[in-house]
């Protein structure tokens, strides 16, 4: 994550990556964030609209996906961002705007940020800003966080979204294992896969 933010030049742009990065929010709810929903003394944003674009290309702000309000936490890789982007701002502005204060979406930083050279330089070439979603995800079951709180700071509507992110994770240490099993020479190593591999095989 901190390798990608360090591909964006310091500004208005890498605060908005490190919204998406850090808390798992939807692109459009990054985007609709105000002064007033930042809570420094409780750690959280308050998530409670989103901006999504209209039949027209206008952008219409409205509910979140989930149709509900949450929180997301304000970890302290994160809060140096935070504190940058509310700098001289009033309660009602948008804390992760453009340069000139307008509204950010997926497609206008995309374009500003040049992201197919970031895919590049990640050698990632099918990266989307919704997957910096998906590892927080990832990286919140990774560190022992349960699939419920994992739901609630993400707003999927249902445990079983959320779920998908944790069956992703299954299996990790059995391919790790098979992968060092096949680098290794010796008997123990062909033993251990065969044990992996289960009986009959």
């Amino acid at each position: 994550m901190t390798t990608m933010l360090e591909l964006i030049p310091p500004g208005v742009y890498r605060r908005y990556a490190a919204a998406l990065v850090y808390t798992g929010m939807r692109a459009g709810e990054a985007t609709a964030i105000r002064v007033r929903d930042v809570d420094l003394t409780q750690g959280v944003l308050r998530v409670s609209r989103s901006f999504s674009p209209g039949l027209n290309g206008e952008l219409i702000e409205q509910s979140p996906k989930s149709h509900k309000e949450r929180q997301v936490p304000i970890v302290q890789a994160f809060l140096p961002y935070v504190d940058g982007a509310m700098k001289g701002k009033a309660p009602d502005d948008l804390v992760f705007s453009g340069p000139n204060g307008g509204r950010l979406v997926a497609a206008n930083f995309r374009r500003a940020v040049n992201w197919a050279t970031i895919r590049t330089a990640l050698a990632r070439p099918d990266l989307r800003v919704h997957d910096l979603r998906h590892t927080f995800a990832t990286i919140l079951f990774d560190a022992g966080a349960s699939a419920p709180d994992v739901q609630a700071v993400l707003g999927h509507s249902s445990l079983q979204v959320t779920e998908r992110y944790s069956r992703a994770r299954e299996g990790v240490a059995r391919r790790a294992g098979a992968v060092f099993d096949r680098v290794t020479t010796g008997g123990y190593g062909t033993d251990m896969a065969q044990r992996r591999a289960g009986p009959g095989l």
